[in-house]
């Protein structure tokens, strides 16, 4: 408020002599609220009158800040002394208003940090005021200022003059509350007499006691009376609550003769005498303290203290006694006239008589005591040594506890011309416990510190070996401390070491591993805010636990920082950071006026932080900053031939702005499926409160896009338009080994919050084509239309497929949760074939329905048509698998050929689930239409059924069977019937199937039976009359014994064993071995018909086999090794056809 006082005294007077009085009401008074308006106050005064007379008068004055009025005065009236207002001696008669409202204090805004060091400063007083009245029938407080609203008269006076003062002052509270606060007091310099006369009394649930926060808000009466001269003055000073005394006593100012000097004669004066001051207060304050802490102070709480001050400066404390019910100190210090010691013995402590942990009355978290004692000690007289001993048992905090904390000081005060003082101080706590994980592992259960002082009259104060040694770290520092007074200033050196971050894990919140040391060395003025340190830290394998930093930092990283702070601002000298992979270096300067930073960093490998992208990549840039304002420019590469440039400028005069250039010269870096360069500009201004947004992206493969609009600054809203076309090759890196190709051309609005909901426009597809190697098969002219309108996406899609047939896609999905939708997906004879395996033709609807958030459905019905199975070797067509092999310094495009053929399987992270999406119910019917033919290997059946999946996609489940209607198998010329037939499908995609094939030879009967699970069938051969195996299969094609057929013969048995077993060589093998043949096996031919091969080598480098098919034509085959890469082949027919071959092998 002394501002305005102070402006209100000094304006008027001017405007008093300038302008005319009958311009009162209208210039004077727009002078005067300009004037005092400003710096964030608005003042508004309405009926002003008097500039001209000795009284002035306001009907009323508001003054405001951004949060509104908070202060008015109504009814003012001021009678004054113009001319002494000239002279800087202001008299005011009276000062009164009939209503002062006062609801909270002045919003005001703390000073703004500049770069300058800024020296310390008192605050000045530009005037004195002396106010000989002031009155007001009705102040109002507000509650933000005392706690709760409550109005008061004020009646009082005020005067200060040529070294004599007084103040009357009257204020009692008039909204029905009790409240009475009176002070009579003053002081005359000519004859020494002081008067202090303070009482103030408050009702239940007062003022005090609520700001004071004491328990039950008791009535309180508080008084101070005194009145003497000051050289013999006592105030006896007396508290009550809830009318009951709580804190009794007295303070005293004496004047004694000093009994180290002659004592003066009866009337003469006093010589250099001794200024006593003396407190005697004690009584039971228990009840003004919550009931936890009552036992801390117990029933008597009292303080006695003498203090003397001799004429030459040397102050003598005789006595320091406090005491509670468990806490005590007692004390007595004497200190020479040059500031120094020469004498003191404190004795501090805290005990529970039981030894229980007593309750500290400290703020916040509990914290309890068990025991506690410091003791210090010093006399010159005895010798220059001073001790200090300490110790605290059973500390316990809610986050901390330790058994023991030992203190041990010692050292010397040595007194003289020029005194000086050393400290040796020692610290150890012990036996600590937190619940805190992360500090537990950090602290371990003991600290230990120590360090040494070191001081003379007139020097700095030399810290030398600070030390503080825990579990995992050790921390060392050395400092001097030099002018300990307001230009006082701190020099020094910290140095840290930490051997295994893995200890601060818990504490920090997220895994750390490696190692790190830091040292800190410089100056710094602790008033100004000056300083000049150089920091420098290194660490290895610094692990925080964010991949990216975490394979920057491997190795040995070093981080160094050299800055200054003085008058002339912030001088940042050098920021460098450098690792094996990175290095980043900045330097600048700054003040309140104008600053500049340079700034670059490099990569050496951009895989380090983005895996699937690699190369070297910089940034390089300036910040500049003076009174034309902000300007910031940045370059950058990176892989692919990426050059990036922009600007930034905030100018004084303007809007902020940023533009930026882009040009990828390869984007297939980026995106593999992608080929081709782009550029990309962009251009942000601000307006108002949004940014004005355009940008456009042109690609070489003919990808485009532009955006236009606004978005609000807090980004909480847009208005843009998005237009453009892309390639939906951008996709393929998240369909591999799916592909797709074509473009998407799009044109879009979002128009409120940045969510679907905002959403508006289209996207359309033409001429597109997916591809789904794994399936064989392929999605061609792919035509899609989503036209995005109130929160919904409605959907058309139609397209071809590879073999015939076509797809229809129609519907719409909810762009809000839970996303609710409803597809209709039709299959129009959609040809789907797998290889020469099958081929079948598709027909049916699905739908999709449901909240896709929560637990969306796909119900349908597909009918099968024109579906044939053809059975061969060669049917699946392609290569067989790709055996185990450890790559070592595997090339990257290898790695990356291995990843598109699916060679590759990531492993999931421990615990992570197989799908965060939400189920999907299934109830999907497959019917065959039209009987599905089985052929090839000699079968020829017919097939009919269906199939349901149900359940979810969690749980999948098949019901259904396909049942044979009729069928046979040929081989080797003879024919089974088929009598039987079945695959079933009860709960997973893995049939079981039974196939039973009869036939009768001679005088048996024959039955082969195919059963269990399609991945491991069981063959079982049955006969009747029982027969061994080889016996069976003689009987069953020849009608004889094994040992009654020829070789051909023998041939042909073993072809109808591969046909029947699926290459079962249970009998081959023992055949081969009886025959002394190094090999004896089945094959087929293109056709997938059995043969069978038996080869013999001839000696180490001629090899020769003969092949028999299942029609009884024959090959030979003879090979001839030249060397181990060298290979000569000749063969010849049973058709009398011959062949010769030259056959070069390198392994590698």
């Amino acid at each position: 408020m002394r501002w305005l006082a102070v402006s209100f005294f000094l304006l008027v007077p001017v405007l008093a002599t300038a302008q005319k009085a009958d311009e009162d009401k209208s210039r004077i008074t727009k002078f005067l609220e300009s004037s005092l308006s400003g710096g964030g106050r608005e003042v508004v005064i309405d009926g002003f009158k008097g500039a001209l007379s000795s009284t002035v008068t306001m009907e009323s004055m508001t003054i405001s800040d951004a949060d509104g009025v908070w202060l008015t005065l109504e009814d003012a009236v001021l009678d004054w002394n113009r001319a002494a207002i000239l002279r800087g001696d202001i008299q005011v008669n009276t000062l009164s208003a009939s209503k002062i409202i006062l609801p909270r204090l002045p919003k005001t805004e703390p000073a703004p940090a500049t770069p300058e060091a800024t020296p310390f400063a008192l605050p000045e007083l530009p005037v004195s005021i002396n106010i000989g009245s002031l009155e007001t029938n009705s102040l109002f407080l507000g509650e933000d200022i005392i706690g709760t609203d409550a109005t008061f008269t004020v009646n009082g006076s005020f005067s200060l003059a040529d070294g004599d003062g007084a103040a009357d002052m009257k204020i009692n509270r008039t909204d029905g509350s009790e409240g009475i606060f009176n002070l009579d007091a003053g002081f005359a310099n000519a004859t020494r007499l002081l008067k202090i006369d303070l009482f103030a009394k408050e009702g239940a649930n007062g003022i005090v006691s609520n700001l004071a926060k004491f328990p039950d808000n008791p009535s309180l009466e508080f008084s101070v009376k005194g009145e003497g001269e000051l050289e013999d003055f006592v105030a006896r000073i007396n508290l009550k609550s809830n009318e009951e005394e709580r804190l009794t006593g007295l303070v005293a100012l004496n004047v004694v003769a000093d009994p180290n000097l002659p004592t003066p004669a009866p009337g003469e004066p006093l010589v250099d005498p001794m200024r006593v001051f003396s407190v005697d207060l004690q009584g039971d304050v228990t009840p003004l303290f919550i009931p936890q802490y009552r036992d801390f102070f117990g029933e008597n709480v009292s303080l006695t203290s003498v203090v003397r001050s001799r004429a030459n400066g040397r102050i003598l404390l005789d006595q320091l006694l406090l005491q509670t019910a468990h806490f005590g100190i007692k004390g007595e210090l004497s200190i020479e006239p040059e500031g120094m010691p020469d004498r003191f013995n404190f004795d501090i402590s805290m005990v529970s008589p039981d030894k229980s942990p007593v309750l500290l009355p400290l703020p916040g978290v509990e914290t309890r005591l068990q025991e506690a004692r410091l003791v210090a000690q010093y006399d010159q007289s005895l010798g220059d040594s001073w001790s200090l001993r300490g110790r605290i048992n059973g500390f316990e905090r809610e986050t901390l506890k330790f058994a023991t904390a030992d203190l041990d000081g010692s050292g010397e005060i040595l007194l003289g011309e020029r005194p000086s003082a050393t400290a040796k101080i020692h610290a150890d706590v012990m036996g600590i416990e937190t619940p805190d994980e992360g500090l537990r592992d950090a602290l371990g259960d003991s600290v230990n510190f120590d360090t040494q002082l070191s001081w003379e009259k007139g020097g700095p104060l030399f810290v030398n070996a600070l030390e503080l040694i825990a579990k995992g770290i050790e921390a060392t520092a050395n400092a001097k401390v030099t002018e300990m007074s307001e230009n006082m200033a701190i020099e020094g050196k910290a140095e840290a070491r930490i051997d295994e971050l893995s200890g601060f894990s818990t504490l920090a919140g997220r895994t750390l591993d490696g190692a790190a040391s830091t040292t800190v060395a410089g100056n710094f003025a602790v008033l100004s805010g000056a300083f000049d340190v150089t920091l420098s830290a290194t660490s290895q394998d610094l692990k925080i636990g964010i991949p990216q930093v975490d394979a920057l930092a491997q190795g040995e990283s070093q981080l160094l920082v050299s800055a200054k702070r003085d008058a002339d601002g912030v001088t940042l000298r050098q920021v460098s950071l450098e690792s094996d992979n990175l290095n980043a270096k900045a330097n600048g300067t700054l003040n309140s006026k104008d600053g500049a930073l340079d700034f670059e960093a490099s990569l050496a490998d951009t895989a380090a932080v983005l895996p699937d992208i690699s190369g070297a990549a910089s940034v390089k840039g300036n910040l500049t900053q003076n009174e034309e304002g902000l300007l910031a420019k940045v370059d950058a590469t990176a892989p692919g031939g990426t050059t990036l440039s922009a600007t930034v400028s905030d100018p004084a005069s303007a809007a902020l702005a940023a533009n930026l250039e882009a040009q990828i010269e390869d984007i297939s870096v980026f995106v593999p499926s992608l080929p081709g360069s782009a550029t990309i500009n962009a251009e942000v201004k601000e307006d108002n409160s949004n940014w004005q947004v355009l940008a456009d992206v042109v690609g070489s493969v003919g990808s485009n896009a532009h955006i236009d609009g606004s978005v609000s600054q807090d980004f909480e809203t847009a208005d843009l338009s998005i237009n453009g076309r892309l390639p939906l090759a951008l996709a393929n890196t998240v369909l591999r080994p799916n592909a797709v190709q074509g473009d998407a051309s799009f044109d879009l609005k979002l128009n409120g919050k940045p969510s679907l909901e905002s959403l508006s426009g289209n996207v359309t597809t033409s001429g597109a084509q997916f591809v789904l190697p794994s399936l064989q098969f392929a999605l061609s002219d792919i035509a899609t239309r989503i036209d995005i309108e109130n929160s919904r996406a409605n959907i058309q899609v139609s397209t071809n497929g590879s073999y015939g047939g076509d797809i229809r896609v129609s519907g719409g999905v909810d762009l809000i949760e839970p996303f609710t939708s409803n597809i209709d997906i039709a299959l129009n004879r959609l040809v789907y074939q797998m290889g020469t395996l099958l081929t079948t033709t598709l027909n049916g609807q699905v739908a999709i329905g449901g909240p896709l958030a929560s637990r969306p459905s796909v119900n349908g019905d597909i009918g099968l048509y024109a579906t044939q199975v053809r059975l061969s070797t060669s049917a699946l067509g392609g290569a067989g698998a790709v055996p185990e092999v450890s790559h070592r310094n595997e090339p990257s495009k290898v790695h990356q050929t291995r990843q598109f053929a699916d060679l590759i399987k990531e492993p999931k992270a421990a615990g992570e689930a197989a799908s965060t999406g939400s189920p999907v119910d299934l109830k999907l019917s497959v019917r065959t239409e039209e009987r599905v033919v089985v052929d090839g290997l000699g079968l020829h059946a017919n097939f009919e059924g269906g199939l349901d999946v149900i359940g979810n996609s969690s749980e999948i489940k098949t019901d259904g069977e396909f049942n044979l209607t009729r069928g046979r198998l040929t081989f080797v010329g003879k024919q089974f019937e088929l009598t039987e037939g079945l695959i079933r499908l009860a709960g997973s995609f893995v049939p079981d199937i039974r196939v039973v094939a009869e036939t009768t030879s001679g005088d048996t009967d024959f039955e082969i039976i195919v059963s269990g699970s399609a991945t491991s069938p069981d063959l079982e051969m049955v006969s009747d009359p029982e027969l061994p195996e080889e016996e069976m299969l003689s009987h069953l094609l020849f009608g004889k014994g094994v040992s009654n057929i020829s070789a051909i013969q023998a041939a042909q048995l073993a072809s109808a064993a591969a046909t029947l077993s699926g290459g079962g060589q249970g009998a081959l093998l023992r055949t081969r071995d009886s025959g002394g043949l190094d090999d004896f096996g089945l094959t087929t031919d293109e056709e997938g018909n059995a043969g069978l091969r038996a080869g013999k080598y001839i000696n180490e480098n001629i090899y020769t086999d003969i092949t028999l098919d299942s029609k009884g034509d024959s090959t030979v085959n003879l090979n001839l090794d030249v060397t181990d890469s060298l290979t000569l082949k000749g063969s010849v027919d049973s058709e009398s056809e011959t062949g010769i071959g030259i056959f070069f092998r390198y392994d590698y």
